[in-house]
């Protein structure tokens, strides 16, 4: 029986379980599962109910999602750290800026990966990129309105490209930036350029 305070949270629950849904989906296409079925076979979970799930309509139980995660090639190690930095506790926030550790890291990853030095604009946009995208995907336009910009710069495009390389934000539809439907989204790596401890 559900208790008044789990009543009065109904309509947040039924929004994360839609947020769960759209994760979900996400991640079983970027593994390559175009549809449901072949995912849905290799789980031995019926179709339905995996489309049920990716649609926020029903609850699932935490060894489900658990099965879920490990189905979509993520590890028990990758599953507790998701939850270690997915929340936001009293102790734990976004940045409004790079620390000067969090910039050094970017600064000395992306010259060992791309012998660039980058300046103050470029760790700017990079952040304000990696916020943007730190809640749910978004569409590149969204992104771009979201930084003030009428139209796509030369250096938003670089700043973009240097996330993607870096692994530190990646497209919801892998090997498809021309898609009409393509997001973007912070990975856990760039997350946790965010986190403030």
């Amino acid at each position: 029986m559900e208790s008044e305070y789990e009543k009065s949270l109904e309509k947040e629950f039924e929004k994360f379980l839609e947020a769960l849904g759209q994760y979900l989906k996400q991640e079983r296409e970027n593994q390559g599962f175009n549809s449901v079925l072949p995912f849905a076979n290799i789980l031995d979970i019926d179709v339905s109910t995996i489309g049920k799930y990716e649609r926020g309509q029903e609850n699932l139980t935490v060894k489900r999602l658990y099965t879920l995660l490990r189905g979509l090639a993520k590890s028990h190690d990758q599953i507790l750290k998701f939850f270690s930095i997915s929340h936001n506790s009293q102790k734990e926030q976004v940045s409004k800026s790079f620390s000067e550790a969090q910039e050094l890291q970017v600064r000395t990853q992306v010259k060992k990966y791309y012998g660039q030095e980058l300046d103050s604009h470029h760790l700017a946009r990079i952040h304000q990129m990696l916020t943007a995208c730190f809640n749910h995907p978004i569409k590149k336009t969204v992104l771009r309105d979201g930084l003030s910009l009428k139209t796509y710069t030369k250096h938003f495009n670089q700043c973009l490209e240097i996330c993607i390389q870096a692994n530190w934000i990646q497209m919801t539809k892998q090997g498809k930036r021309k898609s009409n439907d393509q997001k973007y989204f912070t990975t856990i790596e760039g997350k946790r350029l965010l986190i403030t401890k």
